[in-house]
């Protein structure tokens, strides 16, 4: 997804700041972006900059140890990257759920 959004704007802005070598990356993403992409992937703090991210704020399940809860609930908020829509978003993240969901019916039993 790095390449459709603001973070090209923001990388064009820096090259000029940045010494030779990053400059011409960072000048011609059009041509270098997949390997920034992959650069960028490999630590949390830039992945968040190129792809949608996505956490649990809050979970309430069960009050005692040993009982399995009749209901529980979660919070979950997605940082879109302007890339994406709200429904890729939301589809992507209900057939995740569904699959952790089902791999996790199969393994208990």
């Amino acid at each position: 997804m790095f390449g459709r959004g603001p973070e090209v704007e923001m990388f064009s802005s820096l090259s000029p700041l940045v010494n030779f070598p990053v400059r011409v990356v960072l000048s011609n993403l059009w041509i270098f972006s997949p390997i920034v992409s992959r650069l960028l992937s490999h630590d949390r703090a830039t992945n968040a900059l190129i792809r949608t991210t996505t956490a649990v704020t809050m979970f309430q399940g069960g009050v005692k140890s040993n009982v399995v809860p009749s209901s529980a609930w979660a919070v979950v908020n997605h940082r879109i990257h302007p890339a994406q829509s709200i429904q890729e978003v939301k589809l992507s993240f209900v057939i995740n759920l569904f699959r952790e969901i089902i791999a996790a019916s199969l393994a208990f039993f």
